[in-house]
């Protein structure tokens, strides 16, 4: 309560840059709806945060909105820290922010509803390397449904160049 959390890159490392997404990089759209052009900067960082934790087993879900990340939860399920980040602002009509969960989370018809329900433009799905993803079925046409974009992002290795 009342503190921040802040990153300091170290010099002496090149920065990584994540993989971009969009139609010419990695993530795969499982969907009818693509993420807009102004959503992929917030793709990126939370793809590039969500791949920071996955090798501590941390990272079930973050959200950002406009390069803020409104919350970020280290175990708690996905569905929560949907609802949380949810209280932080008021949704505008044109749906904005994005939800990136862990690969380990499971993904439902409730997860999907509740990005829906806060407003956020869509959803990713991180994918370790061992386990592709296959969400295009059922989870797919619910998401067409409620107007949002789902799509997949591998967990990118964040070591320095």
């Amino acid at each position: 309560d009342g503190i921040f959390i802040a990153g300091i890159p170290d010099a002496s490392h090149a920065a990584t840059d994540p993989a971009p997404v969009g139609h010419d990089a990695d993530a795969l759209p499982f969907g009818s709806h693509d993420p807009s052009p102004d959503s992929v900067p917030d793709i990126r960082r939370a793809v590039a945060i969500e791949s920071t934790l996955a090798p501590y087993g941390l990272g079930t879900a973050i959200v950002i909105r406009r390069g803020r990340v409104l919350a970020i939860g280290a175990d708690e399920p996905a569905l929560e820290v949907i609802e949380r980040a949810a209280g932080f602002y008021q949704p505008s009509r044109r749906r904005t922010g994005v939800v990136v969960i862990g690969h380990r989370e499971p993904l439902d018809e409730n997860l999907i509803a509740a990005v829906a329900a806060a407003g956020f433009e869509g959803l990713v799905v991180m994918y370790g390397r061992e386990v592709r993803p296959q969400h295009k079925g059922a989870i797919a046409a619910s998401a067409d449904a409620h107007g949002i974009f789902i799509a997949g992002a591998e967990v990118i290795d964040q070591v320095p160049a």
